[in-house]
């Protein structure tokens, strides 16, 4: 159920087609693996993608990929990264919370809200996290992807932000 409510939630057709291989890539298992996703399968999104694993011993976010409109909103490749690395100071314990509940529900996220450019361009963003566990069960990762409404292909030197203090996030826990 909570994942139709996922579905009803986005209007994104990118983010549809990348919930639905997650859904369909964890087979009887309630939640699919970091190497059951095939990047084939939504290639033409591939720029929005995006994936952390958790790493329980440092108790942190690893990066493992960004694509080209993620690493241009952050200005930085996440690859190998933690997120402390990665985010503001201020944004750090806001998108930590968000996805500790993802691993820990284990939750699909849902959020939408502004994006702001340098330029003075503004727009919005739609995201979508689904947690991955190597076991099936224990969530270990997260596979995320965001479209960003700006009226330009972001780039770093546009400083684009995301509002992550006022962006809506709903959470639906994930019984399967």
């Amino acid at each position: 159920m909570s994942y139709a409510l996922l579905r009803a939630a986005i209007t994104e057709p990118a983010l549809l087609e990348i919930a639905a291989h997650w859904y369909a890539v964890r087979g009887d298992r309630l939640l699919p693996a970091w190497r059951d996703i095939d990047a084939c399968a939504f290639a033409p999104h591939l720029p929005i993608v995006w994936s952390w694993r958790y790493d329980l011993t440092r108790d942190t976010f690893i990066g493992r990929l960004a694509g080209e409109d993620i690493k241009a909103m952050l200005g930085v490749s996440i690859r190998g990264k933690t997120i402390e690395e990665c985010f503001a100071p201020d944004v750090v314990a806001v998108v930590r919370r968000r996805y500790q509940a993802v691993i820990d529900g284990p939750s699909l996220m849902f959020s939408y809200g502004k994006v702001f450019a340098r330029t003075g361009s503004t727009g919005s963003g739609e995201r979508i996290v689904l947690p991955l566990a190597d076991d099936g069960v224990r969530s270990d990762g997260l596979l995320g992807a965001t479209v960003y409404r700006l009226g330009i292909t972001p780039t770093a030197r546009d400083g684009a932000t995301i509002d992550h203090h006022n962006e809506i996030v709903t959470h639906y826990k994930f019984t399967g």
